[in-house]
């Protein structure tokens, strides 16, 4: 790591040398402002980055729209240690700081304004339920989160705070065409009326999916398959005085090409979804106020399995027939919240919690509606649980340079029993536009029903008896402007403990079982650590840019071994250049270093590192817009590793070149 200290502070220093001339304090005041910005991630208040103890970036609705981004997965591959990678089970995986997921994102926690939006059957977050125009801002914190916000915040948290209307009255729609048949359109109306304000979102897109090209499936096939990708949302956000709703839903269908991954058990995933919730805030006096907040949120998923193993056998044999998985969670909770402003420097946060999960059956059946003559649904009972608790955050200043956070979450789990999430933070302001941060943090993350309860013959069991995953994070972390720039540094270790993974075998006779098959389980852990670099600013009027940098590392506990297929080096480069009025260039680059790791036989695998060239160029004439959008401009072919059975040496990565087109308007 020493070396990659010594290239990082090399490229971040270099990169503020050549800014000659930094333009007039506009911009020095603007960063400033940015710093100052609150955000609610770090806690249960809202506190100025600047002084929130955490590692926080923040991308707003401008970023979104100057780098032509198509999704969140996409924007969040922006920032500093995030690196996404293509599923064969039809997934988009997030990985933020080298931890990577299985076949879910269910090792961070995504939050939609206070709503905690992951699904309870596999613990999976996605992006799908929130339009793009909708989104006033994302706050992403790196580190566990747990302390505030409980189970899945285990290596980071995802908070989309959505336009409400109190940003004033708004109407905006656009069209859009592009690569792979895909067209859609998108629009958001907001009005503020005095206590009443709302904002609404909706988007609607259709794709034939570009060609996801299969070199070689656990059968020795080849071949390729659309990668289709059809959405539909909406979603309102409402206030009135102090109390806030939120209503939306959506409808997904996305291609995959099978859980193992084989051909033949191709098919389409379509996901239907709704979700609401609602608070109410008392200021009680000068000093203490009280808020409730609720939430509700529903999901079904229909998957087309196609021939799943070991019902391929029989297509083999030209008998029995393709299979239809589904199954629907809810989830539904409640948060009581009362702060006390002690002195004007320190406040004391308290909360009370519930959350309560359920799935019902999760049956595979064939298209007349009957089981087939294999065991393969997953199971096919209800199961539910539920964790209540509560938490205590106090922070405040130790005179005029030092902020300090501390706060604790108790959980009483009714599979897990109880268990304490503390973390600590310390955040020395040297000067306005110097900030030094030292922070400890734990998390948690809870087996979902599937890691439980799956008990799917010959293929994969769960394990009633796992316990949650656990996480302990050290960090240190700078902030410092220089004239039109911001330099941000930060040093992180994390520690994890009982992981889990398809570590065992079921034996014969169990679940059904003819052979030992694959059963879930708690492994030792890992040691993770990494730096991450970023500057944002400009060099010249007319011009901004953001450039970052990360170098990841880590080793399994049991062997001291690598872990397996984590990308050692990620970066970003990105330039948004006003060439006349109204008409803005924004190129921007995304690296991915080489990831390597083994098959279960031993075999060496390293996927090849790759870089990806994009560009957005959008002109503004009155309150007309029309954007032209490039994505993989070089055509780069790359993939991903096949990380889950490693069976194979690689998954197919991303689409090729494709160029967008979209026209609208906004007032």
């Amino acid at each position: 790591m020493g070396k990659s200290l010594s290239s990082l502070v090399f490229f971040l220093a270099g990169s503020l040398a050549i800014a000659q001339a930094p333009p007039a304090t506009d911009l020095e005041s603007e960063l400033l402002a940015i710093l100052d910005t609150p955000v609610t991630v770090a806690g249960k208040k809202a506190q100025k980055i600047s002084e929130a103890p955490a590692i926080i970036s923040v991308i707003t609705a401008e970023d979104l729209r100057n780098q032509g981004v198509t999704s969140v997965a996409e924007a969040l591959s922006l920032l500093p240690g995030i690196n996404l990678t293509e599923t064969s089970f039809g997934y988009t995986s997030v990985s933020i700081r080298g931890n990577l997921q299985a076949h879910y994102n269910n090792k961070w926690l995504f939050m939609l304004n206070d709503h905690p939006m992951f699904e309870p059957v596999t613990g999976d977050s996605s992006f799908s339920g929130v339009p793009l125009s909708q989104i006033k801002r994302i706050e992403v914190l790196r580190g566990p989160g747990s302390a505030m916000y409980g189970t899945n915040a285990f290596t980071g948290v995802v908070k989309i705070i959505t336009f409400d209307g109190q940003e004033g009255d708004a109407l905006s729609a656009s069209a859009k065409g592009g690569s792979f048949g895909t067209y859609g359109a998108e629009g958001r109306y907001a009005v503020n009326a005095g206590k009443l304000r709302l904002s609404f979102g909706a988007t609607a897109e259709k794709s034939d999916g570009y060609p996801f090209k299969v070199n070689l499936d656990e059968n020795g096939r080849s071949g390729e398959i659309p990668y289709k990708n059809d959405l539909y949302n909406a979603l309102l956000s409402m206030t009135y005085g102090d109390w806030k709703l939120n209503l939306g839903g959506f409808k997904n269908k996305k291609s995959k090409f099978g859980l193992i991954p084989t051909l033949v058990s191709t098919g389409d995933r379509t996901t239907d979804g709704y979700y609401l919730d609602s608070g109410y805030s008392w200021k009680l006096s000068e000093k203490a106020d009280v808020s409730v907040y609720g939430y509700y949120d529903s999901l079904k998923k229909d998957d087309l399995m196609g021939w799943y193993p070991p019902a391929w056998a029989q297509q083999q044999a030209s008998v029995g027939g393709p299979e239809n998985a589904t199954y629907q969670g809810t989830k539904y909770g409640f948060t009581v919240q009362s702060g006390y402003q002690f002195t004007q420097d320190w406040r004391l946060t308290a909360g009370l919690f519930g959350e309560f999960q359920k799935t019902g059956p999760y049956e595979w059946r064939k298209p007349d509606g009957t089981f087939s003559a294999f065991r393969t649904s997953a199971w096919l009972g209800d199961f539910d649980s539920n964790t209540k608790g509560g938490y205590l955050q106090m922070d405040g200043r130790l005179g005029q340079y030092f902020a300090v956070v501390s706060g604790v979450r108790y959980t009483q789990s009714s599979v897990y029993g109880s268990s304490l999430s503390p973390s600590v933070g310390l955040v020395y302001n040297a000067t306005p536009k110097l900030t030094f941060k030292a922070l400890y943090g734990t998390g948690s993350r809870d087996p979902n029903f599937f890691e439980l309860y799956v008990a799917t013959a010959n293929v994969v069991n769960g394990n009633a008896a796992l316990k949650p995953e656990k996480v302990k994070s050290y960090e240190l972390g700078m902030d410092y402007m220089m004239g039109s720039n911001s330099l941000r540094l930060n040093a992180f270790s994390a520690d994890t403990n009982d992981l889990i993974s398809r570590s065992l075998l079921a034996p014969a006779g169990v679940n059904g079982n003819t052979r030992p098959t694959p059963q879930y389980g708690n492994i030792q852990g890992q040691k993770l650590s990494g730096i991450e670099g970023e500057i944002k600013g400009s060099f010249f009027a007319g011009e901004r840019h953001f450039v970052n940098i990360s170098f990841l590392q880590g080793t399994e506990k049991k062997d001291t071994s690598d872990v397996i297929f984590i990308p050692k080096m990620l970066g970003n480069l990105g330039v948004n250049l006003t060439l006349a009025k109204g008409l803005t260039l924004s190129p921007y680059l995304q690296y991915v270093g080489a990831k390597k790791g083994t098959l279960t036989n031993g075999t060496p695998v390293e996927v090849s590192a790759y870089t990806l060239a994009n560009l957005n160029l959008e002109y503004r004439f009155s309150a007309m817009w029309v954007a032209l959008t490039g994505k993989n401009l070089f055509n780069k072919v790359y993939a991903n590793p096949e990380y889950v059975r490693r069976l194979i040496p690689e998954t197919p990565g991303g689409p090729g070149r494709s160029v967008y087109f979209q026209i609208g308007f906004r007032n």
